[in-house]
């Protein structure tokens, strides 16, 4: 049994990494195409987005596979999905706010929570997208009939 942990553990790391790294190359991918064309690409952010919340979700697998192994029904946090997983899906999606809109109302409407992080720099956005993966995966459990969770 303790062989099978430090493989999945092993595992857990090694998935981590690898997808580090297709990151990095995603990020010198878009760096090449803005320095060539001048413009950003969509399709670079969104997938840099998918592996970050990627990670957060590697990171909370073992907290699902748990669950998958007890008996009783699905439920879902829903606190937890109202207060922490959509703020930090709306986080998660700040560039998005600022490119696919350009009405100012509702651009100033969308993006100001998001803007008063920018402020200091757009490195909050990467926590957010791990964030949201972790706490996505996290928000579901299984009940047991017989006992009551608050």
């Amino acid at each position: 049994m303790k062989k099978n942990k430090w493989l999945k553990y092993l595992g857990y790391i090694l998935l981590i990494v690898v997808l580090i790294y297709l990151d990095g190359h995603v990020g010198y991918k878009q760096k090449n195409y803005q320095e060539q064309t001048f413009n950003l690409s969509l399709s670079y952010f969104v997938i840099s987005m998918i592996i970050k919340i990627g990670i957060g979700l590697l990171l909370g697998l073992e907290h699902i596979s748990n669950e998958m192994k007890k008996e009783g029904s699905w439920k879902i946090n829903l606190p937890k999905i109202l207060l922490m997983v959509i703020p930090s899906l709306y986080f998660s999606m700040s560039y998005f706010f600022m490119y696919l809109y350009n009405d100012n109302l509702i651009y100033g409407i969308l993006t100001y929570p998001a803007s008063l992080f920018m402020r200091n720099g757009s490195d909050y956005i990467i926590i957010f997208q791990l964030l949201f993966g972790y706490l996505f995966i996290t928000s579901f459990y299984k009940q047991n009939k017989d006992i009551k969770t608050t």
